[in-house]
């Protein structure tokens, strides 16, 4: 449902539209928050390709990672 404006919702579907609003803002957050303490947790080779923590060399282009 899209409405042209807040000033002709009626209570029901502002309740709604706030009761569904806020968990999916709440998910997003924390998929954001999530996609970057893992990304935190990654290597990053000098070629630019992300590896595991315990890698010792690129498994693409074959570099130490230090």
């Amino acid at each position: 449902m899209i409405f042209a404006n807040l000033e002709t919702l009626g209570r029901a579907e502002l309740v709604l539209l706030i009761a569904l609003g806020i968990p999916f803002i709440v998910a997003v957050g924390l998929a954001v928050f999530l996609f970057a303490f893992r990304r935190a947790k990654l290597k990053k080779c000098p070629c630019g390709e992300w590896g595991k923590p315990e890698a010792v060399v690129c498994r693409f282009c074959g570099r130490d990672l230090k």
